[in-house]
């Protein structure tokens, strides 16, 4: 048995000594995360790309400043006054992150209350990136820019001082620490600022192109800065916006209540009066005293409205650029002081935007829903269990907000106040989506998602497994329990000083019993394993780490409450170690003599070439592919070996002896359950009673249950408990020499004290499937199983069945909720398993949609009323008048099956029931102009690099951006589209997602340039 060894000495930065720790999580234009801690600085960003930079010091001084609140936006962050003790000078800090663009912009305000004028020095300083790699790779003047050379982490601009300004900073580099120094004077009773932009990027060429568009000074750089602020800018000049000739005809025509004009930004406009070089139209408006219209734009583009008193765009009266919301709507409520023409121009937020647009201009003012912002969240302590208080700055622009309903991620009760302030217990170390739905006094709802990382480390469980030494160790009663199977003993190591990119190998063997390796990271959750199907008395797990950091290794046995002495190694893969190489096979469902053969081996050896020869004197084969067929003439034990060699003629050798029957030896995988349903908690006794045929088979049959709550089993006949509400998804795999066969059972755990939660999407009268896919897209040639799944958003009646259909036979299969998410979607769920080897090396394509043989999801409500999966349908689809509800089932946090390559789980529309107006527009609504795509993405072994909605004719391409981490850890990458009333006809439109020219795709890339595009599964050599 081994001992806990904890760490003694704890390493932090100076940043992170203070007892507290919290940060505000922002996402640029390009997805790239701004987590603004305290003091303004930056934590993390992606990827651990930052190790807290960008710290601020006054006159030696550092500058001390709490969060204050958020701008009306979401995209600034404020944080409070610190007196300077030398001078007396006032500083605040503002840090704003571009929903548009790829960089955040830091603003030092300098305040002197004195009668004196202040020589003041300003330094920005921080360590030069987070890794060791990190080097300098563009030195200027006015910015600097560094990489990490180990290709894991973005690249990073510091760009601190506009060229030729006389107010510049001087940067310099000390080791790893880099800072610049402004000096300064601010004037008596005066107030000046210093801003400068920093971005992180995917590559060099990319902070070229960020830093050549902030050297052009475009007006996007000043957003949030009104006007008498920027008079206060010295480092920085904005650009002043050209006037139009004196003598130019600009057409004016006029906009009347209840129109709805379309229109086009096209080259030969005229420009902007407040944006520089900027396409605009422009068109008057009448209004009464006291009279209150609502103005909406939508367009193809990122759309901007300003309303002027004049025609000369001098006095400007509203603006609103769709940041609450998304990037190609806008809305101004305006109530006019007197009876006037007023000037209304229609633009864009870049320069040579072009594109059609729709204005309509509504009399009267409509609820504006809430602004649920991001969450500032501090912790207690920075290791579990911890005490997290969340702070909400989610505003309500015409009135206020009424209650917050936090979920907390953890499997605690749903919780309701009025507060922005709330405290919550984590006892154990994990990553939890916390969700807070808001809601205002008229009704109106909004949602945000926030992840909070509870780590074990510092100190951390478990003795060092140190590289290159074999620890002897023993599993024995007093050992406590797998984190994955509560019925097994585990010892627990930890793996200290990973290298991002550097693989590991942990060996481990016992001659008493067969073992198994799980992996954990410093989140609990579950990286890696090796379940030792193939009943083994030596285990190999090899894992790649995307991060640094410790991580958790449980070394335990493949049967539950199994003791026993054992060997532990771990070693560091180099040039020269030859990996493990296994051999699993499959017979043929019509013909057992006929056998699938895979030799399995880590993505690290890029094999080329495999010899096989397959022990009945047949000729061998050779091929580039880690899968072959055979077919026998006979049956008997066959020793099957195969050598694979790669580019670097390194080779690798392995043997195994099968029995062939003209009879499968392929068991039937089958179960009771006892009860299907209850209250939780809720205790499940499993009856097994999988059958093989035991003449015939070598050995006798292993089990391997997974409880669908992130917990496995290896007895025949399991018990075990389920603590939440929920339908479970139970399944059963059994092996009979290898060949595995598996059942599923749902069942249903009822939560009596679960609240209902309003649904905050686009809800219309029937229900809407609005996106589905399949877990996993990339399927094991051998697996046994795969998720159907969908999230559904249910209408004004409840859901009553979801099922998965075929077009044109009676195959079908009902489908169970699962999980409620924070915005009221729900997620439905069923298995489908098959025997292994039932379908080919191939890749399907089209499998959902509308043609014959295709597949569909349908979810039909207590009125009949349905909707279908992948139809997207245009019509009469008005909203509800009512915010309709959805029981709220907390969603687990088990990892779904991952591979080596990203996958594209689903992707789909929201809304997918979209609503064409034929009457006249008003004020309630005009009708549907955006639609939302949607994309449920898992990573690999490597970072995601991008995420693009696009056509597979031509190069159209849009970015999509990351909205949220689901709880099981995969992303949800979203991509907002306007189009103009009247672009699409009434209709329902099929197949939109597929590889044919007119039909749609989601590609997913990651850093290593492994790719995968929705909807293709692919079956093949994908090993878990």
């Amino acid at each position: 048995m081994i001992k806990l060894d904890w760490l003694k000495v704890i390493i932090l930065f100076g940043w992170l000594l203070s007892p507290v720790s919290f940060a505000l999580q922002l996402i640029d234009g390009e997805n790239f995360l701004y987590d603004i801690g305290q003091n303004g600085v930056l934590l993390k960003g992606s990827l651990d790309a930052y190790a807290g930079m960008y710290q601020l010091r006054v006159n030696g001084t550092n500058y001390v400043g709490q969060v204050t609140g958020l701008s009306v936006d979401g995209r600034e962050v404020y944080y409070g006054t610190f007196t300077e003790p030398g001078s007396g000078l006032e500083i605040e800090r503002r840090v704003y992150v571009s929903k548009t663009q790829n960089f955040a912009r830091f603003s030092e305000i300098l305040r002197n209350p004195s009668d004196s004028s202040l020589n003041t020095t300003v330094e920005i300083f921080g360590k030069l990136g987070s890794g060791s790699h990190t080097v300098t790779v563009a030195d200027q003047g006015h910015f600097l820019m560094t990489n990490d050379t180990a290709g894991s982490k973005p690249v990073l601009l510091h760009y601190h001082s506009q060229v030729n300004n006389p107010i510049a900073a001087t940067h310099a580099l000390i080791g790893n620490q880099l800072s610049w120094i402004y000096s300064v004077t601010v004037p008596a009773q005066a107030q000046v600022r210093l801003i400068y932009f920093v971005a992180q990027t995917q590559d060099v060429a990319a902070a070229h192109r960020i830093a050549t568009f902030i050297y052009g000074n475009p007006t996007a750089l000043y957003e949030n800065i009104d006007a008498a602020a920027r008079e206060q800018l010295i480092n920085f000049k904005p650009p002043k916006p050209i006037p139009r000739d004196e003598g130019e005809s600009i057409p004016m025509p006029f906009l009347n209540l209840d129109e709805l004009r379309t229109g086009a930004l096209a080259e030969t406009d005229p420009w902007s009066h407040q944006r520089s070089a900027t396409l605009a139209d422009t068109y008057a408006v009448n209004l009464e005293s006291g009279e209150t219209v609502t103005i909406r734009m939508a367009a193809n583009f990122n759309a901007y409205l300003y309303l002027f008193q004049d025609k000369a765009g001098e006095e400007l009266l509203a603006a609103n650029d769709d940041s609450a919301v998304n990037t190609t709507n806008a809305e101004i409520i305006f109530t006019a002081d007197h009876k006037a023409t007023y000037y209304l121009e229609a633009t864009a937020h870049n320069q040579r935007e072009y594109g059609r647009y729709s204005l309509a201009l509504l009399k009267g003012a409509i609820n504006q829903p809430p602004q649920a912002h991001a969450l500032e969240f501090e912790l207690s302590q920075l290791t579990a269990p911890a005490t997290v208080t969340f702070t909400d700055f989610s505003l309500d622009p015409d009135g206020e907000i009424a209650e917050r309903c936090w979920q907390f991620g953890d499997g605690s009760s749903l919780l309701c106040n009025t507060e922005p302030n709330i405290t919550h217990a984590y006892e154990q170390a994990g990553r939890y989506s916390v969700g807070l739905t808001v809601r205002d006094n008229e009704g109106a709802y909004a949602y945000h998602n926030e992840l909070v990382a509870i780590s074990w480390t510092p100190p951390g469980p478990g003795v060092v497994l140190p590289v290159g030494n074999t620890i002897s160790g023993e599993l024995a009663a007093a050992d406590s329990r797998s984190r994955t199977r509560s019925s097994a003993f585990a010892d627990q190591y930890r793996i200290t000083a990973v290298t991002a990119g550097q693989e590991l190998i942990v060996t481990m063997s016992s001659e008493q019993f067969e073992g198994s390796l799980y992996l954990y990271d410093e989140y609990y959750q579950r990286l890696h394993r090796n379940d030792n199907r193939n009943g083994n008395h030596q285990v190999e797990l090899r894992y790649t780490p995307t991060n640094d950091g410790d991580l958790l290794l449980e070394a335990t046995a493949f049967k539950d409450n199994t003791l026993g002495k054992y060997d532990l190694t771990l070693a560091l893969v180099s040039p020269t170690t030859l990996p493990q190489l296994l051999i699993e096979s499959s017979p043929a469902l019509d013909n057992p003599l006929q056998n699938l053969f895979i030799a399995r081996l880590p993505e690290s050896f890029q094999a080329t070439l495999f010899r096989w020869q397959f022990g009945d004197n047949s000729s061998g084969v050779s091929t580039d592919q880690a899968i072959v067929s055979h077919r026998y003439s006979r049956e008997g034990n066959m020793t099957v070996t195969v050598t694979a060699v790669n580019a670097d003629n390194q080779s690798v050798q392995s043997s195994k002896t099968f029995m062939l029957n003209k009879q499968s030896v392929t068991p039937q995988a089958l179960f009771r359950v006892t009860p299907l349903f209850g209250q939780k908690p809720l205790r499940v006794f499993f009856n097994n009673e999988s059958t093989f045929n035991s003449l015939l088979a070598q050995e006798p049959l292993r089990y391997l249950w997974d409880f669908g709550d992130g917990e496995v089993a290896t007895d025949a006949n399991p018990a075990h408990t389920f603590q939440l509400g929920g339908t479970y998804h139970v399944i059963l795999q059994a092996f009979s020499d290898q060949q595995p066969a598996a059942y599923s059972v749902p069942i249903t755990v009822i939560d009596r004290h679960s609240i209902d939660i309003p649904i905050t999407g686009i809800v219309r009268e029937r229900p809407q499937v609005l996106l589905a896919g399949f877990d996993p897209m990339l399927v094991d040639v051998l697996d046994t199983e795969v998720k159907i799944f969908a999230i559904v958003r249910p209408g004004k009646t409840p859901l009553q069945t979801v099922r998965f259909l075929q077009n044109g036979s009676d195959f079908q299969m009902i489908m169970q909720q699962i999980a409620t998410y924070a915005n009221g979607d729900q997620h439905y769920e069923t298995v489908l398993t098959f025997q292994p080897g039932s379908f080919p090396v191939l890749t399907l394509s089209n499998l959902l949609g509308d043609q014959a043989g295709q597949y569909r999801i349908q979810a039909i409500d207590q009125a009949g009323q349905f909707h279908t999966f992948p139809n997207v349908e245009f019509g009469n689809n008005p909203p509800l008048a009512i915010v309709s509800q959805s029981l709220n089932i907390e969603p687990l946090h088990q990892v779904g099956v991952r591979r080596l390559q990203p996958q594209v789980l689903a992707a789909g529309f929201d809304p997918s029931l979209l609503y064409l107006n034929d009457t006249l527009p008003s004020l309630n609504y005009v009708g549907d102009n955006q639609v939302t795509i949607k994309a449920i993405v898992r990573e690999g072994l490597s970072p995601l690099q991008s995420v693009t909605f696009q056509t597979n004719q031509g190069d159209w391409q849009l970015p999509m951006h990351l909205q949220e981490i689901l709880p099981n850890g995969d992303k949800l990458y979203v991509l907002n589209y306007t189009y103009p009333y009247d672009q699409f006809e009434k209709g329902t439109l099929s197949n939109l997602f597929g590889e044919q020219p007119n039909q749609f795709t989601v590609v997913v890339i990651d850093q290593a340039l492994q790719t995968h595009r929705f909807p293709q599964v692919k079956i093949g050599n994908f090993s878990r």
